[in-house]
């Protein structure tokens, strides 16, 4: 069980560190009415990181 720490932390980690990616390119990004593809995709990446940490805790509970 000491492998599981390192690997929730690494999730943990993971998602915050995608959430300042998406603030950073939503800040320099120019602001228009549609949606960007740049939005589109880190949001979906952001969606599979944080689905596999939900994943990881379910698995492990």
């Amino acid at each position: 069980m000491i492998f599981s720490s390192k690997y929730k932390h690494l999730g943990i980690t993971t998602v915050l560190t995608m959430s300042t990616i998406i603030t950073g390119v939503s800040a320099s990004m120019p602001q228009v009415s549609y949606i960007k593809a740049v939005d589109v995709y880190l949001w979906i990446s952001f969606l599979f990181v944080f689905l596999s940490v939900i994943e990881y805790a379910a698995v492990n509970y």
